[in-house]
């Protein structure tokens, strides 16, 4: 087998630097055009509540919900464009609603990995 190219702990750190770095954006275009926001990394836009994630046309903020809401304590909700935003029907249900956010973190990676926006 061969070496990761990085360790897990290089990885974990890099993740808590990217969480650390204040945000402002404008639109989904943004986000997409800007090399300081990683592909495949939960964000924190600085004052708010909610985190995101980069795909390479899309992207998926997560966000807690009150907690008498019964559907789920989170809501993912989906930005698209380009072909995965002309792809998208009904049958893909967003948003959608999670009550434990690492679940819901996993869920989404697996969706954004199968749909072609994160790497394999």
């Amino acid at each position: 087998m061969s070496k990761p190219i990085l360790t897990m702990e290089e990885i974990l750190a890099y993740r808590e630097e990217q969480r650390a770095q204040p945000f402002d954006f404008d639109s989904l275009q943004d986000i997409l055009e800007n090399p300081n926001y990683a592909e495949g990394i939960w964000m924190t836009a600085e004052g708010k509540t909610f985190e995101f994630i980069k795909g390479r046309e899309c992207v998926v903020y997560l966000s807690p919900r009150p907690a008498h809401c019964d559907r789920g304590r989170y809501i993912a909700q989906l930005d698209a464009m380009g072909d995965l935003g002309r792809d998208l029907n009904y049958a893909d249900l967003w948003p959608r609603y999670y009550f434990d956010l690492e679940r819901a973190k996993a869920e989404v990676e697996a969706w954004m990995r199968c749909r072609g926006q994160l790497p394999s």
